[in-house]
Order: structure tokens, then C-alpha cells, then sequence
């Protein structure tokens, strides 16, 4: 998750959670991290965020869950990644949920990888590297916070003044 996390447009929480998405419905993980990295950089090159990811690869989820690449599919997809459409086009000569589901929807899928993988590499700019360093920071963040708590018992601490405050907020209001 950390290295995905360094790509333009893949934040923590979105490498975290496609990667999730992606091997609850069986997606071994070489491809998984192959299709973030792909479908992250077709929407940098979109001029697209980071926010487009998850819900672009949810098409990809249903896609597989269900074993049926519906028009509706493809058309979300499309909007959130442009490049999407002619990707399946050259992939597969259409675009049509109805003759991808023919095709099989694993198979689309990794087309689908295989054709935006093709893009040339796209930087993030300015915006980017800001979001970028916010991940950084929150990385940092949580090592630091473990290292505290290790040292310390800050969990132990902290889980006792929250006792503590719902003791004292169940006596005031009785």
C-alpha cells in the first residue's frame, strides 16, 4: 500500500481499500497492484484526483462480482476514466456491455489493464505532490504514534481519560 501510495492519484486510503476491493473478488495481487498503477495513471492523465480511483475500480469490482460487464458499467467507467472506452475498443473491437459479458468479464478486466497500461507515464504537478505529502506525513504520522505508544502504554492512557470522561459525564447527568 505504501508504494502504491507514492503514484499520482492513489492516496492511503484509496491503495488500501481498491486492493481490498480488488482481492475480495479474487484478483491476485501482482494484478490488483497492475491495475491501480494503471487506471491511477489514465486519470492523471485525465487531469482527473485521486478521489476517481475507488469509484472507477468498483466498476471493475462489479464487473467481476457478477460476471457481467453491463452498459451502465461501461458507461461510469468512461466517465471516470476517458480513456477507458477506446482502450476496450482496441482491445476488443467494442465497447458494448452486452458483447463484453460474451467475452467474459475476466477477460475484459485484464484487457482493460493490458490497453491502460499502454498510456505513457504521467507526473501528478503541484496538486499532487501536496497530496502526496500529506500520505507522507500521515505514513510518518502513524510510525510515530506506534513508537509513543510503545513506549509509553498511550493506548492504555488514553482508553482510561475516555473511562474516565464517560464516568464523570454518567455522574453529572444523574
Amino acid at each position: 500500500v505504501k508504494e502504491l501510495a507514492k503514484l499520482p492519484n492513489v492516496s492511503i486510503e484509496g491503495a488500501a481499500q481498491s486492493l481490498i476491493q480488488l482481492r475480495a473478488v479474487g484478483v491476485e495481487s501482482a494484478l490488483a497492484q497492475r491495475g491501480i498503477k494503471a487506471f491511477a495513471n489514465a486519470l492523471t492523465a485525465a487531469g482527473k484526483s485521486s478521489t476517481d480511483l475507488n469509484p472507477a475500480l468498483t466498476n471493475v469490482v462489479q464487473m467481476l462480482s457478477t460476471g457481467v460487464v453491463s452498459s451502465a458499467d461501461v458507461k461510469e467507467l468512461a466517465n471516470r476514466v476517458p480513456q477507458a472506452r477506446k482502450a476496450l475498443m482496441d482491445a476488443f473491437g467494442t465497447a458494448s456491455g452486452e458483447a463484453l459479458t460474451k467475452i467474459g468479464s475476466d477477460k475484459v478486466v485484464m484487457g482493460l489493464i493490458a490497453e491502460l497500461e499502454k498510456l505513457p507515464p504521467v507526473a501528478g504537478g503541484a496538486g499532487m505532490a501536496l497530496e502526496k505529502f500529506g500520505d507522507s506525513a500521515q505514513f510518518a504520522a502513524a510510525t510515530m504514534g506506534e513508537s509513543i505508544d510503545k513506549a509509553f502504554g498511550l493506548t492504555k492512557i488514553i482508553s482510561d481519560l475516555a473511562d474516565g470522561l464517560g464516568d464523570a459525564t454518567d455522574y453529572f447527568a444523574d
